[in-house]
């Protein structure tokens, strides 16, 4: 707990480096908020919803074999194999199931550097080019 406020604030950081990084290219993502209002995201996480549908796993995958790993979105709740049935809703619920098909995190965390991300975007950005022509 000493080193909470110093951690958030490397977090915070990289979440903004992030996203003046991926400035030019909201065409191919949404990117996080880094605020709203007078809440500050922390960025526990840097995830992206990719706008390009069902490419996600293989993006995830190629990135991979540059060597960097990426985690999708959790799962939406509703679409659980374990949630009982009296429970799962009777309607659809696009924007959940969007997020859960096309969201991904990105590296953070000690190891990553401004430079390392540069290399991030700049494999994440060719690769999903690549996957969408």
């Amino acid at each position: 707990l000493r080193n909470l406020e110093k951690s958030i604030q490397k977090k915070r950081e990289q979440g903004l480096n992030y996203i003046e990084l991926l400035a030019n290219y909201e065409n191919y993502f949404q990117l996080p908020l880094a605020s709203n209002g007078d809440d500050l995201n922390h960025f526990w996480v840097f995830g992206l919803v990719l706008k390009h549908d069902n490419i996600r796993n293989t993006l995830a995958e190629k990135l991979y074999s540059q060597g960097i790993e990426t985690r999708p979105f959790f799962y939406p709740l509703h679409m659980q194999p374990v949630l009982n049935k009296n429970y799962k809703p009777s309607y659809n619920l696009p924007i959940t199931e969007n997020l859960g098909r096309n969201g991904i995190y990105l590296p953070l965390g000690k190891h990553i550097t401004p430079s390392v991300q540069k290399k991030i975007v700049h494999k994440l950005i060719s690769t999903y080019t690549d996957l969408c022509n």
